[in-house]
């Protein structure tokens, strides 16, 4: 953002009034972590460390901050308010108020 020669930001999705009268959240998609079942319990007992560790509110708001991702915790976007994050970055809140929105007919999950 600092080398770019034109302002740049983020904005809510648009919708249009011919389709629902309000906004609604948008379908999110990402990457995900899966512990496959067949390992022995030292195994399973470090994969949910790890699960633990990476959920974590401080993890998540550094990720969040560091990459842009929406943090998957009310604990870290709490962390994050609190910071001032979103006063330094206003964009970066956007997807998550996207996301707080009522949900629609195509947005109900998998």
């Amino acid at each position: 953002k600092k080398d770019l020669p034109f302002d740049f930001s983020a904005t809510m999705l648009p919708y249009w009034e011919g389709v629902t009268k309000e906004p609604t959240q948008t379908f999110i998609g990402g990457a995900s972590l899966f512990a496959m079942a067949g390992h022995d319990e030292e195994e399973n007992k470090a994969t949910a460390a790890f699960f633990d560790f990476l959920t974590s509110a401080e993890v998540q708001y550094f990720w969040h901050k560091e990459t842009g991702y929406v943090p998957i915790t009310e604990a870290a976007y709490e962390m994050a308010k609190a910071d001032g994050h979103y006063d330094r970055a206003p964009a970066a809140e956007v997807g998550i108020q996207q996301l707080s929105l009522p949900g629609g007919d195509n947005t109900k999950g998998y």
